[in-house]
């Protein structure tokens, strides 16, 4: 079904809760500051989402932003800076991300789309998705993280992303999916509470892109959220990148965005995710 703007809107902010809300819940560590609070994990500090300010006041200021950055990530020796916004006053977070830029412009900005399942596949899948485990698609997600962490990327790196991964599919009682054989496409069904579903960690290893491996995984992971009865499901896309177009033909609906900006160490001594 198609929901009219006022629908969709309400539909994102509920998500933007969940989502921060269960961030919360699961970080070892949780700041209180000025305009929101910091997650924090000790135990994986080269994951830069696992470790950032949450910005929830949209009054936010981008001087004091960077300097609670360096209070509050820089005291505990983390050599990056991540900046999430947690409201949905998109035109606040911009213009914090735009302030960050403009005060040092090797800050990266960045923005989701926020995709709520409102609609029907308009695809016909010859090939099926099933349920698996993390290990059986290991190497799928070692490759996927290799390929975003990029220049930063290293064998710690992977080792704490993959911990991190594991980490949100136990505290979200998480399941995985994939297709193909071997599973080369997959995906990851993150299980909120209050009947709300996540469609994360999707990718195609580069030896099957273009097979439809992971639309498989995707439609697998719907119609688990369904039969768990979950009366929403949501999927977060990078806003300048191609899947948030792949995620629409399987029936997710863009209800609104949010923007991040990351500040990165040198590659030769970090790692992200």
């Amino acid at each position: 079904m198609q929901a009219d703007g006022n629908t969709n809107d309400g539909v994102f902010k509920r998500i933007v809760e969940v989502e921060f809300d269960a961030i919360r819940k699961l970080s070892p560590e949780v700041i209180e500051h000025d305009f929101g609070w910091a997650a924090i994990d000790p135990g994986i500090p080269l994951i830069w989402s696992a470790n950032f300010l949450a910005i929830c006041d949209p009054s936010a200021d981008a001087e004091r932003v960077i300097e609670l950055g360096d209070e509050i990530l820089g005291s505990r020796g983390l050599e990056h800076r991540q900046v999430h916004i947690a409201h949905t006053d998109a035109r606040a977070g911009e213009e914090l991300v735009a302030g960050l830029k403009a005060l040092d412009a090797r800050w990266e900005p960045s923005a989701e789309v926020y995709m709520p399942h409102l609609g029907e596949s308009d695809r016909r899948r010859a090939i099926e998705g099933h349920e698996v485990t993390g290990d059986q698609i290991l190497e799928g997600r070692e490759e996927l993280a290799t390929e975003a962490a990029g220049a930063h990327h290293t064998t710690e790196s992977m080792r704490q992303l993959l911990r991190s991964e594991d980490a949100m599919q136990e505290g979200l009682a998480g399941l995985w999916f994939a297709a193909g054989e071997p599973p080369d496409g997959f995906c990851q069904l993150l299980l909120h509470p209050g009947g709300i579903g996540q469609v994360e960690n999707v990718g195609t290893m580069a030896r099957s892109r273009g097979r439809g491996l992971a639309s498989a995984a995707i439609i697998a992971a719907i119609a688990a959220s369904r039969q768990r009865g979950d009366e929403l499901l949501y999927v977060c896309a990078d806003a300048v990148d191609w899947p948030q177009h792949l995620y629409e033909k399987l029936g997710f609906v863009a209800s609104g965005r949010l923007s991040s900006a990351t500040l990165k160490p040198p590659p030769a001594r970090a790692v992200s995710d």
